[in-house]
């Protein structure tokens, strides 16, 4: 298998035009051969179009509120096919099952909320274990720090995530 570069970012909303044409185009620049975007905030029927676009295969999991928001792109030069899709209606979780270079490889975006964090990743993993096959990969938002005292501002309380 061929190396990838894969990028996982959290956008903050991409219904701006110009915006979701900057991050795309720096995405080129960089390379990426697959992208996951956490927080498209693209409502259900409203997902914008990027013609000659460099990625061929676009799949979404987005929410009615144009909030939330998942996103896997695909450049046209990875030879990724579908087997099966996991989209859920929140707009926080999306996992592809494919074939890449022949290979089994589930791929899944997740977006935590900020919220509960830790049982919904459980759940969310659970999912995943029961729609795929093959080496995960895996990227996403959280919203957990991995070391609080590093990567959290003290907070009034003193408690650095919520649970």
């Amino acid at each position: 298998m061929a190396n990838l570069y894969v990028i996982s970012h959290n956008v903050n909303g991409l219904n701006i035009p110009q915006k979701h044409r900057q991050v795309f185009s720096l995405l080129y620049k960089q390379q990426a051969d697959i992208v996951l975007l956490q927080k498209t905030h693209f409502c259900h029927n409203h997902i914008p179009k990027l013609p000659n676009s460099p990625f061929s295969q676009w799949y979404h999991s987005t929410n009615s509120s144009a909030s939330r928001g998942v996103l896997i792109a695909i450049k046209n030069s990875i030879p990724f096919k579908l087997v099966k899709s996991y989209v859920d209606i929140e707009g926080r979780l999306l996992i592809l099952q494919g074939l890449l270079y022949d290979t089994k490889i589930p791929i899944a975006n997740l977006y935590a909320p900020n919220k509960k964090q830790i049982p919904w990743i459980i759940s969310s993993l659970k999912i995943l274990k029961d729609n795929v096959e093959g080496m995960v990969l895996l990227g996403g938002n959280l919203n957990v720090a991995l070391e609080p005292p590093v990567d959290v501002s003290p907070s009034p309380s003193g408690f650095s995530f919520r649970q």
